[in-house]
């Protein structure tokens, strides 16, 4: 590779799109590739994209022709060699390409609609136990969401995928049911008579995934974390510092240090941080007297809307190409391991071969899941507000915006309906009444 083809539009943005800069910073020092000011600048940078263009920028301003060799080498021996494999084969069209491992696919969805009871005790079942017991095809349940029960697929590859869209649909749902009827948490509820409404459709990103009364379930440090962009606003310092000082959560030596800065915004970000560090019962009691506070009511309410989840999706959904664009291994990795019910097929994409797989398959696949589930999107939430600089402008959710409107588009997917004949009948247990195209929603 030469300084020229670094200059190429397509080189340079498949090269901004997959490089996870911040993993190599330290060889990129080593091999003479960049000096400590500019490793610095590089590490300042507010996104991953950012990161990797002052690299290129700087590179590409050297005197040694020789940088081309010696980044091509860091690429090839710390984890990166598929982007310096790519590199080539644009260079070289004719080159073989190397084959792009088998993606799993997510978001296709089983929604079933039934009594209240019988719902409720599918939701109370993990997705570990759902797949032990109900197997379909490569495909994995990853969890359920509020409203009529709506099983979330992660499939082993879009060859999988496309099987639940084959004229047998009907009887894989059949087959499907009668699994999930048989558990016995389930089968209890069963009365004969019951109906059942199943469909296989896309996975609609748009509803919530947590009902109301359960969206606000982020502690205050979190939210502290995830807001603290916002939280640089018109506030009293001296008001909320002597808050602290009250409730000894400032060491005195600070409150002095403090006062000798004329800095405002570093006096903000440093309280800031204090508080997202704090224990939540004292962080809570201060807040409460905070919001009586003209001066620091604005400072409470900023806080107070990151306290919903939903909301907190809702941000990711305005901003997904950014997010997508920010997520690393290390993010994916961090994330992902805090969790125990994580399906393997998905740790192995987005981690145990991140070298054989783009950066930007992996970081759709991570995100797509992140956005489905309640306990990971929290999880996320933590490690992404450590670990990127990006800023996220709160976008209200359904529950909090001022507009309820919820019209959608009406559903045309195929609708199967099943009866029970006999809940105490093992074999058997349903028939179909219809098949028909549906254009009312199942409500949620």
């Amino acid at each position: 590779l030469t300084t020229e083809d670094f200059k190429r539009p397509d080189i340079q943005l498949y090269v901004k799109r997959e490089l996870e800069v911040t993993s190599i910073l330290d060889y990129l020092y080593e091999w003479s590739l960049i000096d400590l000011l500019e490793y610095d600048q590089i590490e300042k940078a507010s996104s991953r994209i950012e990161k990797v263009s002052k690299l290129l920028s700087i590179l590409q301003q050297s005197c040694d022709s020789s940088w081309t060799s010696r980044f091509s080498h860091v690429l090839n021996n710390f984890g990166h060699q598929k982007i310096l494999q790519e590199m080539l084969s644009m260079k070289n069209p004719h080159q073989i390409k190397t084959q792009e491992s088998d993606i799993p696919v997510f978001g296709r969805t089983i929604k079933l609609d039934t009594n209240h009871l019988t719902q409720t005790a599918i939701r109370d079942i993990s997705p570990t136990d759902f797949n032990n017991r109900c197997q379909i095809d490569d495909h994995r349940i990853t969890g359920t969401r509020p409203g009529c029960v709506e099983f979330i697929l992660l499939s082993g590859s879009t060859r999988v995928c496309q099987i639940l869209d084959e004229d047998d649909q009907e009887e894989k749902c059949r087959k499907f049911l009668q699994s999930l009827t048989s558990m016995p948490d389930v089968k209890k509820t069963l009365k004969p008579g019951q109906i059942f409404k199943i469909k296989v459709q896309m996975f609609d990103s748009s509803l919530p995934i947590v009902s109301a009364e359960k969206a606000k379930n982020i502690n205050y440090n979190l939210a502290i974390k995830i807001g603290r962009a916002e939280l640089i606003t018109d506030w009293k310092v001296e008001a909320l510092m002597n808050l602290l000082v009250e409730h000894e959560m400032i060491n005195p030596f600070f409150v002095t240090k403090l006062s000798e800065t004329s800095d405002v915004v570093l006096k903000k970000e440093y309280l800031i941080y204090l508080l997202s560090c704090s224990e939540e019962n004292k962080l809570k009691q201060v807040l409460t007297k905070a919001s009586k506070s003209e001066t620091l009511q604005a400072f409470v309410d900023h806080i107070e809307q990151w306290k919903c989840i939903e909301c907190y999706r809702k941000t990711l959904l305005t901003f997904y190409q950014n997010v997508e664009d920010e997520i690393d291994t290390k993010i994916m990795e961090n994330t992902l391991k805090v969790e125990n019910d994580i399906p393997e097929l998905l740790t192995n994409v987005c981690v145990h071969n991140a070298e054989h797989i783009s950066r930007g398959a992996r970081a759709k696949l991570f995100l797509q899941y992140v956005l489905t589930n309640e306990n990971i999107l929290k999880s996320f939430a933590a490690v992404f507000a450590t670990m990127s600089k990006i800023v996220l402008t709160h976008t209200p959710c359904l529950y909090c915006s001022k507009e309820k409107s919820t019209s959608r588009q009406p559903d045309e997917t195929s609708a199967y309906t099943f009866v029970i004949e006999d809940a105490n009948v093992e074999k058997d247990l349903y028939h179909q009444i219809d098949t028909t195209l549906r254009d009312e929603r199942y409500e949620s």
